[in-house]
């Protein structure tokens, strides 16, 4: 990777470089005097191969205690057993390119990870019994988040155009349970990140780095029906819907 590649991808992403993981979160940088701490951390699990690891998403297998890692800097996934916190096993090895957002479909028991750097992007499907890779979906380079819709099993992926010189990023509609691209459509920001979706609004959500806005997309026309701005800060990342507040953090 170039001195521009690497200035990019620090631009594009700010993640954690570390050598260990860790299963619960530091105390709050900010507390009521005399409170007790509400977190505390119980344990810190060293990584495999050498020192580099950066972490980018999670995701777990609530059922059969399960924790999906994706290590960027080692361009792997690990799988930790929740209740042992042993190293299950290690997908991806030689494979995968950049691992970044993951899901988890219990009921088909396989694992999709989105891989992309600046000249490769698919979406990896792996069986979570054997371990093994089913199928690669190719997309475009640097394919990064993506959100599930479990009533339609949908997945929507995004790549982030600002790789390829574009003033526009484009997202890629899945169905998981094909496996195959049932369409896609551009989103008017060169680096679009986070992508949310809430099962009971037929709309998208994802985060217009570059100007600073929140977009509203339509799901069956695909046409951006809102944007909301952001002010107060830079770098939207990622976002979480609060159903009670009718609102988002970001």
């Amino acid at each position: 990777m170039g001195e521009h590649d690497k200035t990019t991808m620090k631009y594009l992403k700010a993640a954690l470089t570390t050598a260990c993981l860790v299963f619960s979160i530091a105390p709050a940088a900010i507390s009521h005097a005399g409170a007790a701490e509400p977190f505390a951390m119980q344990k810190a699990l060293p990584v495999p191969g050498e020192g580099g690891g950066e972490f980018d998403h999670f995701t777990i297998d609530l059922t059969g205690n399960r924790l999906f890692v994706a290590d960027e800097g080692h361009a792997a996934v690990y799988v930790y057993d929740t209740n042992t916190n042993e190293l299950i096993t290690i997908l991806g090895k030689g494979v995968i390119h950049s691992p970044h957002s993951m899901t988890y479909r219990a009921d088909l028991g396989q694992l999709y990870v989105v891989d992309g750097d600046f000249k490769f992007g698919a979406v990896r499907i792996y069986d979570t019994k054997s371990y093994k890779l089913l199928k690669t979906i190719e997309l475009p380079p640097m394919s990064d988040w993506s959100a599930y819709d479990p009533v339609t099993k949908q997945l929507w992926v995004s790549e982030i155009g600002i790789v390829q010189k574009k003033a526009e990023s484009t997202v890629q509609v899945i169905d998981t349970s094909a496996g195959t691209i049932l369409s896609e459509f551009t989103v008017d920001d060169n680096v679009i990140t986070d992508l949310s979706i809430d099962p009971t609004k037929p709309v998208l959500y994802t985060a217009l780095r570059t100007k600073s806005f929140i977009a509203v997309i339509d799901r069956m026309s695909h046409k951006t029906i809102a944007t909301w701005p952001v002010t107060g800060c830079t770098g939207l990342g990622h976002m979480a819907e609060s159903r009670r507040r009718n609102g988002f953090i970001s």
